[in-house]
C-alpha cells in the first residue's frame, strides 16, 4: 500500500488488524518523513493512505470504490491459522464490490496453497500471471552498503517463488 501511495494512488485503504493500527499510521508517517527527504519522492502521498481496522470475513467492504485492492503475503497466516475460510469470504467481499483483487503469495507450503486457489477459483474468476512477465529479481542486482562498504546482495540470492493472481467476481 505504501509503495502505491509512493507511486501516486489518489487512495490506499492499508488494513489490519485492531492492535497493529497505530503500528500501521505509525509505518506511513515514517516512510513519508523518509521520502521527504529524497528529492526524487513523488510529493506528500501520506495523506493518501489511511489505515483502519478490519479482520478478514467481517461484514463490509474497507477497499470499496478503490480501483483495485492488493493481499499479499496473506495465505500462508491463513493456511498456519486454519482461517482461510475467513480469506476467502474476504476475497469475495472485494470482488463483489466491483474491486479486482491483486493476490500475491510467496509459495511455501504446496498443495496446501493450490487446494485454496483451486477454491478461490470455483467461486472467483482467477487467473495466474506468468512468472515470466514479474520481475522478481530486481533485489539481484542491489548492493547494500556504500563507497567501500558496498556489497553485492546476490552473493546468495535465489529467485523468489511468488504467484500473482488477478481475481474478479463471476459473471452471472
Amino acid at each position: 500500500g505504501l509503495a502505491c501511495a509512493a507511486m501516486g494512488a489518489a487512495r490506499v485503504v492499508c488494513t489490519e488488524m485492531d492492535r497493529c493500527v497505530d503500528l500501521t499510521e505509525a509505518n506511513v508517517k515514517l516512510n513519508a518523513r523518509l521520502c521527504e527527504e529524497d528529492a526524487s519522492s513523488n510529493g506528500n502521498w501520506a495523506s493518501a493512505v489511511e489505515a483502519v481496522e478490519y479482520m478478514w470475513g467481517q461484514p463490509g467492504c474497507p477497499v470499496e470504490g478503490c480501483s483495485f485492492a492488493i493481499i499479499c503475503d496473506a495465505l500462508f497466516i491463513a493456511v498456519r491459522d486454519g482461517i482461510e475460510d475467513e480469506l476467502l469470504s474476504t476475497m469475495k467481499q472485494v470482488c463483489q464490490s466491483g474491486v479486482k483483487l491483486l493476490f500475491i503469495y510467496e509459495e511455501r507450503l504446496g498443495d496446501r496453497e493450490a487446494a485454496f486457489m483451486e477454491r478461490a477459483g470455483a467461486e472467483l474468476r482467477c487467473a495466474e500471471v506468468a512468472s515470466d512477465q514479474l520481475d522478481l529479481d530486481a533485489a539481484r542486482n542491489a548492493t547494500t552498503g556504500e563507497g567501500e562498504e558496498a556489497a553485492p546482495m546476490d552473493m546468495f540470492y535465489e529467485s523468489p517463488p511468488v504467484r500473482l493472481w488477478t481475481c474478479e467476481a463471476k459473471v452471472a
